[in-house]
């Protein structure tokens, strides 16, 4: 995380084995959606699954929230509640690129200092003229994202917000086809494929017929499913 300069997201693990389950479940069917959404952030930032104690040695103010962004030095930078652990995607969106997408601009605008001027003269070329050198771009598409991101974002040139879409599509792709636990968490375990559809974790360690949270969480076949989690 500190070699590649990305930021995480750090979800704190409740001591409850109900809540512990539901949230497992939860997370790493945010994780298998192929929508972009969950795509871009994947490529902003890691998911790190922390017990209290790890979360304590961090860097910066102490925080009580169930989810937490850090910096790359694993300095706390913000935090927030965790109550429903469905919300998972929508808090972690917020907290990255801020209530109004102000955390989101500055990343932007450090991306600009930071990258090389081919990059920035691949990403200018092709903002100008969306439908040409996406080629180009994508090549620096690793050192562009926080500039694709916030084009992305930005509804009212639907050209532009389409092109940088497609980029950022495209280096998804190409990073998961490199890194085999691109979608992996840290600190939890998953396995691959849903067997049966039997509901049942590790976490509560009961009949699948009495694992709610769980069964709640089967919503779909999934590449990989949540086991547990390796901190207690």
């Amino acid at each position: 995380m500190e070699r590649e300069g990305r930021l995480g997201l750090v979800i704190r693990l409740p001591a409850d084995p109900d809540r512990r389950c539901a949230l497992g479940h939860a997370l790493v069917d945010l994780l298998e959606r192929r929508d972009l959404d969950v795509r871009e952030m994947l490529l902003e930032a890691d998911f790190l699954c922390l017990g209290d104690r790890a979360i304590r040695s961090l860097r910066g103010p102490s925080s009580g929230g169930g989810l937490l962004l850090i910096d790359a030095r694993g300095t706390i930078m913000d935090a927030c509640a965790l109550e429903d652990p469905w919300d998972l995607g929508a808090q972690a969106r917020r907290l990255l690129h801020g209530g109004s997408g102000e955390r989101l601009e500055v990343r932007a605008r450090a991306a600009r200092t930071k990258c090389s001027p081919e990059a920035i003269e691949a990403f200018e070329r092709s903002t100008r003229d969306p439908v040409a050198d996406v080629d180009l771009a994508r090549t620096h598409a690793a050192s562009l994202v926080p500039l694709l991101v916030r084009e992305r974002a930005q509804r009212d040139d639907l050209p532009r917000s389409e092109w940088a879409e497609r980029v950022l599509a495209a280096h998804a792709d190409s990073v998961e086809g490199r890194r085999s636990d691109f979608r992996l968490p840290y600190g939890a375990e998953t396995r691959a494929g849903p067997r049966g559809g039997d509901p049942c974790c590790l976490e509560r360690r009961r009949p699948p017929s009495s694992c709610m949270a769980c069964g709640m969480a089967f919503v779909a076949p999934r590449a990989r499913e949540f086991v547990r989690f390796l901190s207690r």
